[in-house]
């Protein structure tokens, strides 16, 4: 509720270049703290290069809204991470 959807999409575009770039996504650790939740998320480029990051989310009803996203360190080509591999 931060943003309008044209602003959020301007902001994800402009600093998160990767996520709108990428070639598949993959999912590491998830912590569950009560209505709190942190999840690792991996954006793949064509290179196999990664990005990950940290979202954070609280859970508001039925559903998890993000809180936060903590950018983390790059993930080289051929290089492997912890985490799902789908």
């Amino acid at each position: 509720e931060r943003f309008t959807v044209p602003q959020f999409e301007a902001m994800i575009r402009r600093d998160y270049g990767e996520m709108t770039n990428a070639q598949r996504i993959e999912f590491g650790f998830v912590k569950v703290s009560g209505s709190a939740a942190v999840v690792q998320v991996f954006f793949v480029g064509e290179s196999g290069s990664a990005r990950a990051f940290l979202y954070s989310l609280i859970a508001e009803g039925d559903s998890w809204k993000i809180n936060g996203v903590q950018p983390m360190r790059s993930v080289p080509p051929g290089n492997r991470w912890a985490g799902l591999h789908i």
